[in-house]
């Protein structure tokens, strides 16, 4: 185990495809940089354990109380979440590629028809509530109108007419 790295405010053990970084006793706004600095030129693609068991304080003169957390929980809660972000983009395009496969199934011209030009007879400016579906209240066909969400439905007039 050879270290790779000192300052007074941390020490970096090298262990082969794992580094790990023990934060010294007091760490407070000048240690920042080379924190900073270190992380920003550590290996993409590597291993990096903070270990911050020995610090007793950080920015003691600022008054501010740290509570050390359990960084490998949050670590595997994090990957857990992209995980499960992974997956819910995984039935997005599950459930476009059957909402393809229906459509098409319908009307084999369907994307072809909808590929020429677009020319909405109606501008629907609702509000970015996912649970309005424009087309469905209004009982439009794709293309027939164009759907613009905003917060509180605001129509500002200067954005409707022709600039001079």
């Amino acid at each position: 185990m050879a270290k790779s790295y000192a300052s007074s405010s941390f020490v970096v053990e090298d262990h082969g495809h794992k580094k790990i970084m023990i934060l010294g006793e007091n760490i407070h706004f000048l240690h920042k940089y080379k924190i900073v600095r270190f992380l920003n030129n550590f290996p993409s693609e590597s291993t990096l354990e903070i270990d911050a068991s020995k610090t007793v304080f950080i920015a003691k003169e600022k008054n501010i109380t740290v509570i050390y957390g359990d960084l490998v929980n949050k670590m595997q809660n994090r990957r857990r979440m992209m995980k499960d972000n992974e997956s819910a983009y995984e039935k997005l395009i599950k459930n476009n590629k059957e909402w393809v496969s229906k459509k098409l199934k319908l009307n084999p011209e369907y994307f072809e028809a909808f590929s020429k030009e677009q020319t909405p007879e109606y501008l629907f400016t609702g509000c970015s509530d996912s649970r309005v579906p424009a087309e469905d209240i209004t009982k439009c066909n794709l293309g027939e109108m164009f759907v613009h969400r905003n917060v509180a439905n605001l129509v500002i007039s200067t954005h409707l007419l022709p600039h001079l």
